[in-house]
């Protein structure tokens, strides 16, 4: 039973090698679902925030040079729950909560180690990030938007801080490609987003990526 085993394993291994699966000079569609990890960003001045973690999603398109080189295009989205201290400048503090919202857009080159159907990889990003507080700035603006049956509708709404920060990162995973077209990917990384005046801005990603060369 162990002969045949090792035999069955042996095929296995042998049809993966000889799939005819190759990435290059393909373009690519995908959709990852991902994971950040809880943080708590310091400000100058004795501020922070401590953001839970949250689910995200991401989606994009690339192009396969050859078997090793990708770039590629990702939008990404996620909001979290978060617990923050504002320090006054007479030094006494104001504890708050609220809901973050973030939105960003990258350009991220990978690097595919194997000539193969099942390789390590090594990718960086570099983009732009939306940040919406969700804490209200005392202003109300108005919102206008197209409505089938009644046309243009405009309404009041309670405006937020915004913000939109330089954001970086790095990340290493495994890719498979089956011969079908499909691919997967599993990775984890770090990702910066460019805060003025702090420190430990940095969170931890995990994604899953599902996605389809053509």
């Amino acid at each position: 039973m162990k002969s045949i085993f090792k035999l069955l394993l042996i095929l296995l291994s042998a049809s993966i090698l000889s799939a005819d699966n190759s990435r290059s000079e393909k373009w690519e569609f995908f959709f990852t679902p991902m994971f950040i990890d809880s943080n708590e960003v310091s400000f100058d001045g004795g501020s922070k925030v401590d953001i839970n973690s949250r689910s995200g999603f991401g989606i994009g398109f690339g192009y396969n040079f050859n078997e090793h080189l990708e770039l590629s295009l990702l939008f990404a989205s996620s909001n979290a729950n978060y617990r923050g201290t504002i320090v006054n400048e007479d030094g006494s503090q104001e504890d708050y909560s609220s809901n973050i919202y973030t939105s960003s857009f990258n350009i991220a080159g990978t690097y595919n180690f194997i000539d193969g159907p099942l390789t390590p990889y090594i990718t960086g990003v570099i983009g732009s990030t939306y940040v919406d507080s969700g804490v209200y700035t005392g202003r109300v603006g108005s919102g206008c938007y197209w409505d089938p049956w009644y046309g243009y509708i405009c309404s009041p709404y309670a405006e937020t801080y915004t913000s939109t920060k330089l954001n970086y990162g790095a990340s290493v995973g495994v890719r498979y490609d089956f011969d079908n077209m499909l691919y997967l990917k599993a990775g984890a990384g770090k990702n910066w987003i460019d805060f003025s005046g702090s420190s430990s801005n940095d969170f931890t990603v995990y994604d899953i990526t599902i996605g389809a060369t053509f």
